[in-house]
């Protein structure tokens, strides 16, 4: 009885926000990644592009679990205007110029360097047809960009980060939506996994100074592109 009168205390959007972000989680990881198409459309797997449709599908889950959903709780249960979760241009003068100093003398030789490590050109592109046709990448990456990211940000930049912040404050917000993203890196390259941490907390910080998922979103699909591009290409 006093855990029930525990769960009535205190702040009911933070208490929701706090239960659909595993929920979401777990229909994720159970049932939207690559190896659930795998599984749920085994029948299609001789087809030549099987490989590229598992990976497809998985930033299609991505855009409708951690963008569809959180928006549709955004706007029907909390009522709120999705701006103040950063679907905003925000700041773009300080946006653009932390994207035009990061991305060519941070981001992109932190890439060059890592596409040479064998563990990153295993796991990288997630699926090695794309690799065979400059097309299909180019379509790839766009469905690459276009879903799983868009999602991906919203989700944890957006959603969790601009949710959490009037309760927790900025820095533990922060800290709170690392957790699960990197989290989700568990069966990636070690490096990857680290660099997840350190990339939570810069954009999530450059979200919350800007106002948006728009900056963060740029920079965090250029390192997915860019790595994509750079094991193919050197």
């Amino acid at each position: 009885m006093r855990f029930i009168e525990t769960l009535k205390e205190g702040d009911w959007k933070i208490k929701i926000l706090l239960l659909s972000v595993p929920v979401i989680l777990l229909v994720y990881i159970y049932h939207g990644m690559d190896e659930a198409f795998a599984r749920y459309f085994s029948h299609l797997s001789s087809l030549y592009y099987f490989d590229i449709y598992r990976y497809v599908y998985q930033f299609l889950t991505t855009l409708v679990l951690f963008f569809l959903f959180p928006l549709i709780i955004i706007k029907l249960v909390f009522k709120e205007k999705l701006k103040n979760y950063g679907l905003t241009l925000g700041d773009k003068r300080y946006g653009l110029r932390f994207i035009i100093i990061t991305i060519p003398l941070i981001v992109t030789p932190i890439i060059i360097l890592a596409s040479h490590m064998p563990q990153v050109r295993a796991e990288y592109p997630l699926s090695k047809l794309v690799q065979d046709n400059a097309s299909v990448f180019l379509l790839y990456e766009f469905s690459y960009v276009l879903l799983y990211y868009v999602g991906w940000e919203f989700f944890f930049r957006g959603y969790m980060l601009f949710g959490l912040r009037e309760k927790f404050g900025d820095a533990y917000a922060i800290l709170l939506q690392v957790i699960p993203s990197a989290l989700l890196h568990f069966n990636k390259p070690e490096s990857e996994f680290l660099g997840s941490i350190v990339l939570g907390i810069v954009l999530g910080y450059l979200a919350l100074r800007t106002r948006s998922i728009l900056y963060p979103l740029i920079i965090h699909s250029c390192i997915g592109v860019f790595t994509d591009l750079f094991v193919t290409i050197l």
